[in-house]
């Protein structure tokens, strides 16, 4: 089965006009928001307080918890971990949702932000700068982190995976595409650019990265992040069914982990050795994340 994110059906045709259609929190004004992952959400909505409380439709399980900002006014916001933290500049949208159902606290964090403050800028300025974040989060402890059923495969070697074998493949975040790879990774109109890290085997940060091309200067562009931030327990469950009535299901993945870990282990040593047969070299030294089903 094939690992997808939930946002990677977003379409992103003009950045500059473009509003999240959903219902929530309206922000009061303010330049940061501090996030724990873990924290009970009484304490993460005292610390982060909105103007506006949600009302969520009767019957509902699901609180959005949401805050806004301008273009022209972003925010910062600090996501802490175990052992580290992640901070984000110029975030015009965060929505952090609360499933009244599950009790292990804040895990479920989506983010917009830009590369820089600036709407417009070079494709090369674009490429170093968010290769530089990348980097900051890889020497602050947050580590490749790659599905249990894709090919191990580190570098260009990555790269060249995801435009020539499968555009979902998550890139490896140390590497520097070039600018002719950097500017074919705009390929349809879904941000499908991936890069997955996580950190303590208990956070998980999925980055995509959206473009629009100015329309009268080819050397310039419009960049807009898009992140979603996830605990151990919602990472597990993506490789699950979410029908309930299935046997492995999201709400009972405790139960089936290690049998559906052996089913993935399975799927990649099938997707190595067809990578194998098609040049691509393994990189036997890349560790997968260890979710522990006792830890939730």
């Amino acid at each position: 089965m094939k690992i997808m994110m939930a946002l990677c059906a977003i379409t992103f045709i003009s950045f500059t006009g473009y509003q999240y259609l959903s219902k929530g929190y309206i922000m009061e004004e303010q330049q940061h928001l501090s996030v724990y992952i873990g924290e009970s959400f009484k304490d993460f909505t005292h610390r982060n307080p909105v103007k506006t409380p949600y009302k969520k439709p009767s019957g509902s399980d699901i609180i959005f918890h949401e805050y806004q900002y301008s273009s022209n006014s972003p925010a910062s916001v600090t996501l802490h971990s175990i052992n580290n933290k992640a901070i984000l500049d110029n975030v015009t949208y965060m929505m952090v949702t609360e499933d009244l159902r599950d009790h292990t606290g804040v895990g479920n964090i989506y983010l917009q932000a830009g590369i820089t403050p600036d709407s417009w800028m070079s494709h090369t300025e674009a490429r170093m700068t968010f290769h530089a974040f990348l980097q900051t989060l890889l020497a602050s402890g947050w580590q490749y982190a790659q599905s249990y059923e894709e090919p191990r495969l580190a570098g260009q070697q990555s790269m060249r995976y995801k435009l020539n074998e499968d555009r979902y493949y998550y890139l490896d975040p140390a590497y520097l595409p070039t600018l002719k790879e950097w500017r074919t990774l705009k390929q349809g109109d879904t941000a499908i650019n991936y890069w997955y890290l996580h950190t303590d085997n208990q956070v998980f940060m999925s980055i995509q990265l959206g473009f629009e091309d100015h329309e009268t200067d080819p050397e310039i562009g419009s960049y807009l992040l898009f992140i979603e931030v996830l605990n151990g327990e919602l990472e597990a469950r993506r490789y699950f069914s979410p029908d309930t009535a299935h046997r492995m299901n999201q709400r009972d993945w405790k139960l089936h982990w290690q049998e559906r870990l052996e089913m993935a282990a399975k799927a990649r040593a099938e997707s190595e050795a067809v990578a194998i047969k098609n040049g691509y070299i393994i990189d036997k030294a890349y560790e997968d994340y260890v979710i522990n089903p006792a830890d939730y």
